[in-house]
């Protein structure tokens, strides 16, 4: 009995000397965009190996996360998959990271640095809310307050404390145009303070997360004081529109399309109400 005690324990030394350990090599994570913006899908995959004695050894698990600039997790619900989207909803630096987990409780975490920009999608959306603020005319004519809401699609309607020279005018916002024709003939020039559909703050292009674009200025035709038209117009280029990282503060300027001078015509400095 005590002999076979000793070849039982002798086999089992003898197991356990040629269980061979895992060999891991340092994942690395790949990205399909190297230059993301936000609202981006981000195609992500993590390329790793393993094995024991030369025979590759399967994954059992990936555990994605995301974290911000300061070490807070963005997300962390990803699937555990070797390949993984992701879609980021703000600009900023991220780390991304994946643990990749094997049989005997061995595992190895691997992190990456990504950027991302501002995209001209996210922009615009950044803009959309209700903004109380100031404008700047270039020609001197002093400041005047302006009370403005702007939807996701750079729609935008409000008030202004300064609209037109005839103070019998209604307040519009940014000089939109009311032209009344009477049967005398005589034009009347107003601010227009209705929601015109087409007005829009439209951003179309962006550098180093500075936008540029369009501002499209609504005009209504009335005759006789029954209403004949009523649309849009892009009356300046949108420039230097900037966006705070917090997004409660917003700048931009107009100039005149059709100006050789690159001067503003315009300027306006809005904080989110």
């Amino acid at each position: 009995m005590k002999k076979l005690k000793l070849i039982t324990g002798f086999l089992l030394m003898l197991l356990w000397g040629c269980e061979s350990d895992i060999n891991i090599t340092v994942p690395a994570i790949l990205l399909q965009n190297d230059s993301p913006e936000v609202f981006d899908t981000i195609p992500m995959k993590v390329s790793e190996y393993a094995d024991i004695d030369g025979v590759q050894q399967e994954a059992v698990f990936y555990r994605w996360v995301i974290e911000d600039a300061q070490g807070g997790v963005v997300k962390n619900d990803f699937p555990e998959s070797k390949s993984v989207d992701w879609v980021p909803d703000s600009a900023g630096y991220f780390t991304v990271k994946v643990t990749v987990g094997y049989e005997k409780n061995k595992n190895v975490t691997v992190q990456r640095e990504v950027k991302v920009s501002e995209s001209v999608l996210s922009m615009q959306y950044k803009m959309a809310g209700h903004w109380l603020g100031t404008g700047t005319l270039w020609y001197n004519l002093g400041d005047w307050g302006l009370d403005l809401f702007i939807d996701s699609t750079g729609h935008y309607y409000g008030t202004a404390d300064y609209y037109s020279f005839d103070p019998y005018c209604e307040k519009g916002v940014f000089h939109t145009e009311r032209l009344d024709f009477q049967n005398n003939g005589y034009l009347d020039s107003c601010g227009v303070p209705g929601n015109i559909p087409c007005q829009k703050l439209q951003v179309t292009q962006l550098a180093d997360n500075v936008g540029s674009g369009t501002f499209w200025s609504g005009y209504q035709l009335v005759e006789d004081g029954v209403m004949a038209m009523e649309g849009c117009v892009d009356m300046y280029l949108i420039k230097k529109l900037t966006i705070s990282a917090d997004g409660n503060s917003m700048y931009f300027e107009f100039k005149d399309p059709y100006s050789p001078f690159d001067e503003w015509r315009a300027k306006f400095q809005f904080t989110r109400e």
